[in-house]
């Protein structure tokens, strides 16, 4: 089976098909846990960017800055990059570079994702 985002969509659990049925009923809390916090994840912009456009008027326009704007805006950055980045993953909708990628066999595309999702989902 090519691993392409609508076949994954198709099979029960993510394409866990074969899998035990604990494992599957797992992976489908999981996937929607990850869904849930991916939509829930995507309104903490807003919050963000109201922190950092507040520093930056109380900085230039009043000349009072604030000592909180900026811790805030790291925060919120980082819930909105771990948490986002499950909900990314799991709709495929996460940037790679196709035609190389495209070449690989599937058990190569499998080891480099695992590989890349280590190394760049923890910072």
């Amino acid at each position: 089976m090519e691993c392409s985002p609508e076949n994954v969509q198709e099979t029960p659990a993510g394409g866990l098909h074969n899998a035990p049925r604990a494992l599957a009923k797992t992976i489908r809390i999981i996937d929607g846990l990850s869904i849930v916090s991916g939509k829930i994840v995507g309104w903490f912009i807003f919050p963000m960017v109201f922190s950092l456009v507040f520093e930056v008027v109380a900085r230039y326009l009043f000349n009072a800055p604030t000592i909180w704007a900026g811790d805030v805006s790291q925060i919120l950055y980082g819930m909105f990059f771990m948490l986002g980045s499950a909900y990314a993953l799991q709709r495929q909708q996460h940037i790679r570079t196709d035609f190389i990628y495209g070449k690989w066999s599937i058990r190569t595309r499998g080891m480099v994702d695992a590989a890349l999702y280590i190394l760049f989902y923890f910072p």
